[in-house]
């Protein structure tokens, strides 16, 4: 009887929450553990702009009014509408989406807490802060803040003029970051403190920010995952920004010009309908990755997000972390296996035209170089050998680590590292199957390794839930990297320094920390050979010569 009447009590206490007053109106959380069984408050789906609906599609964020009485803040609300690797022919969220959760080890206004905030991933097209659990993060003591932001193609169409100039989802970001800066201190948080980070998209969004006029002075650390502003598939040129608005509104039987009465009539169509155009601009198989992300916007003058590209702009005053994982192409060198290698036969078949689309070049290369560059990578990367299974793991999953990721995040790190401190990692910490995402792409067995995202593992945990099923628990080697990543991490939000014996990149052969199972150490000369020749290709990102950057690395 004593124990029953113990665990009601427990319930109960867990279930009264705690409130919190903030300028919008009162909100009621909840209280929970984290993996450590360190108690703590979370606040879900809290409004930070109003619905972008109706008359505020394809429209900057507006504030959120408010609420009278106390607001409901124990459950997740609306994720943005969107498709999935595995629906994609179907669409789930709403328009009303622009929420966001915070978790935090003390909702007291003396604590000042480092703040670290969240911006998921997903190639601009998918995910939500919904999917990430927060209680690794709570073992911390920092206050965890994650949002939602407009994806696809209603977060980021552009016509490349001022009527609809895009960039939606970017300046969803930076209010969120307003919205932090306004009223984390409520939640326990330092407003001068804060944090941001992302894997994929996300790392992307986050280095955006490093060099975004809009976002300085919104944050003083960045945390820079998988992804940055120069990778392929995170930019498109305003160009073809405009022609693929213009098909847009085509496909869903609007007028394509001009852009007002494009944007009158595609008010009234359906998020579900606007959101399925997508998957009409998949060239081949599911590429490109990345169909609509942010775009060049200075025709919007002083208001623009990305004034120019993102090599021509200089850094906000922040620390940066940038990295990636080891063996990032296994995302595109995985679904290669399938059917005895069809898809591979099919890009060889094809290589001039495929090959640029897979590897998100195809709008970063004249068309009078795609043959060529095509056959360049296939001859460096491969030797001249077909896509086989003795190649696939090692040689074609190298080349998309470096034309997908690896070449951006050094151009990152290069463009910053004598302007702000600049800490780089490469992360070589393969996850147990069947838990690596990648796992999910196909059956590969020679493509294995730290992929694509796969360091959120150890972040996150069940990072995949919401579509794959429970994850289970880590195992006790696991648990100890997780916690020793995380202490990375959460060190660098509260100091703007990860480690001792972690030291920033001084050179353009780039010092890194190499991180594995068997201990994390210094290294200098990141993939030197292999940067060297994509540095030589004629990629567009290659037309931005940094005032440091020689012929050789």
């Amino acid at each position: 009887m004593l124990f029953l009447i113990l665990v009601i009590l427990f319930n109960l206490y867990f279930a009264s929450g705690q409130v919190v007053h903030i300028k919008q109106g009162t909100l009621v959380g909840f209280r929970n553990v984290s993996r450590q069984g360190k108690e703590y408050v979370g606040f879900l789906g809290i409004p930070y702009a109003k619905p972008p609906v109706n008359e505020l599609r394809f429209q900057d964020p507006q504030p959120h009014p408010g609420w009278s009485g106390e607001r409901d803040a124990t459950k997740m609300n609306n994720v943005c509408p969107q498709v999935t690797m595995l629906m994609p022919n179907a669409t789930f969220g709403h328009e009303d989406c622009l929420y966001l959760n915070v978790y935090t080890p003390e909702a007291d206004v003396g604590a000042k807490l480092p703040v670290m905030f969240l911006i998921h991933g997903g190639g601009f097209r998918m995910g939500a802060a919904n999917f990430y659990n927060e209680k690794f993060f709570m073992d911390q003591n920092v206050v965890l803040v994650s949002i939602n932001y407009r994806l696809g193609v209603l977060g980021f169409l552009s016509f490349a003029d001022e009527v609809i100039p895009g960039n939606f989802g970017m300046k969803d970001q930076v209010f969120a970051l307003q919205w932090v800066r306004e009223n984390i201190a409520q939640f326990g948080g330092d407003p001068n403190s804060v944090t941001i980070f992302g894997c994929s998209a996300g790392g992307a969004s986050v280095d955006y920010h490093i060099i975004s006029p809009l976002s300085k002075g919104l944050f003083q650390n960045a945390i820079v995952q998988s992804g940055t502003a120069s990778c392929p598939w995170a930019m498109t040129p305003s160009t073809i920004a405009r022609q693929r608005a213009e098909a847009v509104a085509t496909l869903v039987n609007c007028p394509a010009e001009p852009t007002s009465e494009a944007l009158a009539c595609m008010r009234d169509k359906t998020a579900e309908a606007i959101t399925l155009t997508d998957a009409k601009f998949q060239e081949w198989v599911s590429s490109p990755l990345v169909n609509f992300p942010p775009v060049v916007d200075s025709y919007l003058g002083q208001d623009a997000f990305l004034p120019d590209h993102p090599l021509k702009l200089s850094p906000n005053n922040v620390n940066a972390i940038i990295g990636l994982t080891m063996r990032e192409g296994n995302l595109v060198a995985i679904p290669m296996c399938k059917n005895e290698f069809q898809l591979a036969k099919e890009l060889e078949a094809d290589l001039a035209n495929r090959l640029p689309i897979l590897m998100c070049i195809q709008d970063h290369v004249d068309y009078k170089d795609r043959k060529k560059i095509s056959e360049d990578l296939m001859n460096f990367y491969l030797k001249g050998e077909k896509i086989d299974e003795h190649t696939v793991g090692e040689n074609f999953q190298e080349l998309g680590t470096d034309l997908l990721f690896t070449h951006g995040s050094y151009k990152s790190a290069l463009h910053y590292y004598k302007r702000i401190p600049v800490y780089f990692y490469l992360f070589d910490i393969a996850i147990p199957e069947p838990n690596a995402f990648t796992h999910y792409l196909g059956n590969c067995s020679s493509a294995k390794g730290p992929g694509h995202g796969e360091e959120n593992y150890f972040m996150f945990n069940d990072l995949f839930s919401a579509f794959l099923g429970p994850t289970p628990p880590l195992t006790k080697e696991d648990d100890g990297l997780s916690k020793e990543i995380l202490q990375l991490w959460t060190t660098f939000a509260a100091k703007g320094v990860p480690d001792e014996i972690w030291t920033p990149v001084v050179s353009d052969k780039i010092e890194y920390l190499y991180m594995t199972r068997e201990g994390f150490s210094m290294r200098s000369g990141l993939f030197e050979s292999r940067l060297k020749f994509v540095n030589s290709l004629p990629l567009d990102v290659n037309k931005y010569k940094l005032d440091r950057e020689r012929n050789e690395l």
